[in-house]
């Protein structure tokens, strides 16, 4: 490995490290989801469509909330925000 100027080369490819470049996609705190996560209480709850259940607790999770899942009728799930234990 070769190192010039923070470039580095590895067979027939050259890479170069960047400092302080967002990550797309990870913690964006302006989701629809987020937003909701941020405004549940205690004993709030929320419904919505389908069961994205490793979603659901990720984004929980990053805003340091624990919350419980159950489905409904209609593909629908319903999300309560719980005290933790």
């Amino acid at each position: 490995m070769i190192i010039e100027n923070e470039r580095y080369k590895s067979m027939n490819e050259e890479y170069k490290i960047e400092k302080n470049v967002p990550i797309k996609g990870i913690n964006n705190k302006n989701t629809p989801l987020t937003r909701v996560f941020s405004m549940l209480k205690i004993g709030d709850s929320f419904l919505m469509e389908g069961g994205r259940y490793v979603t659901l607790y990720s984004a929980a999770k990053r805003f340091k909330i624990k919350i419980t899942v159950r489905k409904q009728e209609n593909n629908q799930v319903r999300i309560w925000r719980i005290k933790w234990t």
